[in-house]
Protein backbone atom coordinates (compact mmCIF):
# COMPACT_ATOMS: atom_id res chain seq x y z
CA UNK A 1 0.00 0.00 0.00
CA UNK A 2 1.37 3.41 -0.93
CA UNK A 3 0.46 6.25 1.44
CA UNK A 4 1.09 9.99 1.40
CA UNK A 5 1.49 11.67 4.80
CA UNK A 6 0.94 15.43 4.74
CA UNK A 7 2.18 16.78 8.06
CA UNK A 8 4.20 19.88 8.96
CA UNK A 9 5.36 18.63 12.36
CA UNK A 10 8.50 16.55 11.69
CA UNK A 11 8.12 14.49 14.87
CA UNK A 12 4.49 13.61 14.18
CA UNK A 13 5.28 12.82 10.53
CA UNK A 14 8.19 10.59 11.56
CA UNK A 15 6.03 8.78 14.12
CA UNK A 16 3.27 8.10 11.59
CA UNK A 17 5.74 7.15 8.87
CA UNK A 18 7.60 4.69 11.11
CA UNK A 19 4.37 2.97 12.13
CA UNK A 20 3.21 2.66 8.55
CA UNK A 21 6.58 1.40 7.31
CA UNK A 22 6.60 -1.22 10.08
CA UNK A 23 3.16 -2.27 8.86
CA UNK A 24 4.62 -2.82 5.39
CA UNK A 25 3.48 0.36 3.66
CA UNK A 26 5.43 2.55 1.25
CA UNK A 27 5.22 6.09 2.62
CA UNK A 28 5.91 9.49 1.06
CA UNK A 29 5.91 12.64 3.18
CA UNK A 30 5.00 16.22 2.30
CA UNK A 31 5.82 18.87 4.90
CA UNK A 32 3.10 21.29 3.77
CA UNK A 33 -0.22 21.40 1.95
CA UNK A 34 1.21 22.80 -1.28
CA UNK A 35 3.72 19.96 -1.63
CA UNK A 36 1.09 17.46 -0.52
CA UNK A 37 -1.36 18.67 -3.14
CA UNK A 38 1.33 18.42 -5.81
CA UNK A 39 2.22 14.85 -4.83
CA UNK A 40 -1.43 13.82 -4.45
CA UNK A 41 -2.23 15.05 -7.96
CA UNK A 42 0.90 13.81 -9.74
CA UNK A 43 1.43 10.44 -8.04
CA UNK A 44 -0.80 7.47 -7.30
CA UNK A 45 -1.62 6.73 -3.64
CA UNK A 46 -3.87 4.23 -1.93
CA UNK A 47 -4.42 6.60 0.99
CA UNK A 48 -3.63 10.11 2.23
CA UNK A 49 -3.07 11.03 5.86
CA UNK A 50 -3.36 14.72 6.60
CA UNK A 51 -3.24 16.95 9.66
CA UNK A 52 -5.40 15.62 12.47
CA UNK A 53 -5.37 18.71 14.67
CA UNK A 54 -7.32 21.73 13.55
CA UNK A 55 -8.80 20.20 10.42
CA UNK A 56 -12.52 20.70 9.82
CA UNK A 57 -14.41 17.49 10.56
CA UNK A 58 -18.05 16.49 10.26
CA UNK A 59 -19.55 16.60 13.78
CA UNK A 60 -20.17 12.84 13.81
CA UNK A 61 -16.46 12.05 13.41
CA UNK A 62 -15.07 14.59 15.93
CA UNK A 63 -15.07 11.95 18.72
CA UNK A 64 -12.97 9.64 16.50
CA UNK A 65 -10.52 12.46 15.71
CA UNK A 66 -10.24 13.25 19.41
CA UNK A 67 -9.62 9.60 20.32
CA UNK A 68 -6.89 9.29 17.69
CA UNK A 69 -5.25 12.51 18.93
CA UNK A 70 -5.40 11.25 22.54
CA UNK A 71 -3.93 7.89 21.49
CA UNK A 72 -1.03 9.61 19.73
CA UNK A 73 -0.41 11.78 22.80
CA UNK A 74 -0.31 8.68 25.03
CA UNK A 75 2.10 6.97 22.66
CA UNK A 76 4.37 10.03 22.54
CA UNK A 77 4.36 10.18 26.36
CA UNK A 78 5.26 6.47 26.50
CA UNK A 79 8.12 6.87 24.00
CA UNK A 80 9.45 10.02 25.68
CA UNK A 81 9.70 8.19 29.01
CA UNK A 82 11.85 5.38 27.60
CA UNK A 83 15.57 5.38 26.76
CA UNK A 84 16.35 5.90 23.07
CA UNK A 85 17.03 2.70 21.17
CA UNK A 86 15.22 0.48 23.68
CA UNK A 87 13.28 -2.31 21.98
CA UNK A 88 10.09 -3.88 23.26
CA UNK A 89 8.41 -7.24 23.00
CA UNK A 90 4.75 -7.06 22.04
CA UNK A 91 3.46 -8.62 25.29
CA UNK A 92 5.56 -6.13 27.28
CA UNK A 93 3.87 -3.28 25.42
CA UNK A 94 0.42 -4.66 26.17
CA UNK A 95 1.10 -4.40 29.91
CA UNK A 96 2.11 -0.72 29.66
CA UNK A 97 -0.78 1.57 30.70
CA UNK A 98 -0.14 4.28 28.07
CA UNK A 99 0.08 1.77 25.21
CA UNK A 100 -2.96 -0.17 26.41
CA UNK A 101 -5.02 3.03 26.76
CA UNK A 102 -3.88 4.27 23.34
CA UNK A 103 -4.88 0.96 21.75
CA UNK A 104 -8.31 1.19 23.39
CA UNK A 105 -8.78 4.74 22.08
CA UNK A 106 -7.87 3.66 18.53
CA UNK A 107 -10.37 0.80 18.71
CA UNK A 108 -12.94 3.27 20.09
CA UNK A 109 -12.26 5.60 17.15
CA UNK A 110 -12.97 2.73 14.77
CA UNK A 111 -16.30 2.13 16.52
CA UNK A 112 -17.22 5.81 16.19
CA UNK A 113 -16.41 5.77 12.48
CA UNK A 114 -18.45 2.62 11.90
CA UNK A 115 -21.45 4.13 13.68
CA UNK A 116 -21.04 7.42 11.77
CA UNK A 117 -20.84 5.66 8.39
CA UNK A 118 -22.89 2.45 8.66
CA UNK A 119 -23.46 2.22 4.91
CA UNK A 120 -19.77 2.22 3.96
CA UNK A 121 -18.52 -0.60 1.79
CA UNK A 122 -16.48 -3.40 3.32
CA UNK A 123 -13.44 -2.07 1.45
CA UNK A 124 -13.78 1.34 3.12
CA UNK A 125 -14.38 -0.24 6.54
CA UNK A 126 -11.25 -2.31 6.09
CA UNK A 127 -9.36 0.82 5.06
CA UNK A 128 -10.48 2.65 8.24
CA UNK A 129 -9.38 -0.35 10.27
CA UNK A 130 -6.03 -0.71 8.50
CA UNK A 131 -5.16 2.95 8.98
CA UNK A 132 -5.98 2.89 12.67
CA UNK A 133 -4.07 -0.39 13.13
CA UNK A 134 -1.02 1.18 11.52
CA UNK A 135 -0.99 3.66 14.42
CA UNK A 136 -1.46 0.99 17.09
CA UNK A 137 1.59 -0.36 18.92
CA UNK A 138 -0.23 -3.61 19.76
Amino acid sequence: MRILVIEDDKDVASFIRNGLVQAGCNVDHAANGRDGLFLATTESYDALITEVRGAPFAPEVVPARDQVAEALALQRRFLASRPAGLTFVRNQLASTPEVSQASGKLHGAYGVLMRAFPGESQKHKQSFYDHLCALDFL
